[in-house]
């Protein structure tokens, strides 16, 4: 579920979530989608959220690490599992404990995304040089979202064009762009060179 735009505030949205709980019996997720409007949950939401049983999974996408910390501090005994969506933070948050990431850049690099979150699980030092590649990787990726992402989901094998339903397309500047770094993090087979 995400935010609808008619919700003002955390009350309002109570009611519009446990509508759903209390009307189905099926797990509820809930999404902070960033667009087309950003609503972060306040912590106390997300306790009755937690304490009720019928939500299981939470993107939380705040950018803040003392909310996500406070997040699994709410959520760890539960049946709500944190999915930290903001990759500069995902391996503190995976070394602090949260179960799991929901973010963009895993539709492009999911072996590299795994990779970190599996060395964050276990406090592999070495595994910040891992970590350092994937930050730069989707620094590259937000200045050409969400077409761009599709662009170098091709690069990886995947056969899929980059349309999108937004209006704004890949420029044949960008495209050449991620051409040239692609070269850099891929192999011919769309393996990543930094895992090799």
């Amino acid at each position: 579920l995400t935010v609808p735009a008619t919700v003002q505030d955390d009350v309002e949205l109570e009611r519009y979530l446990f509508h759903f709980a209390e009307n189905s019996d099926i797990p509820l997720g809930i999404y902070e989608c960033p667009f087309p409007r950003h609503y972060h949950l306040g912590l106390e939401l997300i306790q009755k959220l937690a304490d009720s049983g019928r939500f299981v999974a939470y993107k939380e996408t705040s950018c803040e690490l003392d909310k996500i910390l406070s997040i699994l501090e709410i959520t760890e005994n539960s049946k709500l599992d944190l999915l930290q969506a903001n990759v500069p933070f995902m391996l503190e948050a995976t070394q602090a404990g949260v179960p799991g990431s929901m973010n963009v850049v895993a539709n492009w690099l999911p072996d590299l995304t795994i990779e970190v979150w599996k060395g964050g699980r276990v406090n592999d030092p070495s595994v910040e040089q891992l970590n350092a590649s994937l930050c730069a990787m989707e620094l590259a990726q937000r200045s050409v979202h969400p077409s761009g992402v599709k662009y170098l989901m091709s690069k990886r094998g995947l056969p899929i064009k980059p349309y999108t339903r937004l209006s704004k397309k890949l420029t044949k500047e960008e495209a050449r762009g991620l051409d040239i770094v692609s070269g850099m993090w891929f192999q011919e087979d769309g393996s990543l060179t930094i895992l090799k």
